[in-house]
């Protein structure tokens, strides 16, 4: 599947990508010594999920690997993405439970480690 990236997203995520370098060039650069979980976030962060945000940016979609194991009835509400938040169904009740669930593990997570 073919999924399109627009352009005020594709600006967001250079933005977001030149800032994630930058800031994990300065937290390399600033810190005397890393632990674990830093050194961690900073190589996920530098060598998967930036570059796969900026070559995203860069070419205007999805990179295939991820788009293609999208099932075909998922297929509509991929397209319109934009509207999963904004109206009452399956997808948006889904993908709020989901979102809620990671920004609750997240700050769960921060919190052992510190």
């Amino acid at each position: 599947m073919h999924i399109k990236v627009r352009s005020y997203i594709r600006v967001l995520g250079f933005l977001l990508s030149f800032l994630g370098y930058f800031a994990n060039y300065l937290t390399i650069t600033s810190e005397d010594s890393l632990n674990y979980s830093e050194i961690f976030w900073l190589i996920f962060t530098t060598f998967l999920f930036l570059p796969l945000i900026l070559s995203s940016s860069i070419l205007g979609r999805v990179p295939y690997f991820i788009s293609k194991n999208i099932p075909k009835e998922f297929e509509k509400s991929t397209l319109n993405a934009e509207k999963n938040f904004t109206e009452f169904s399956f997808e948006s009740v889904t993908g709020a439970i989901i979102a809620l669930t990671i920004a609750f593990l997240s700050m769960h997570f921060q919190g052992l480690f510190q």
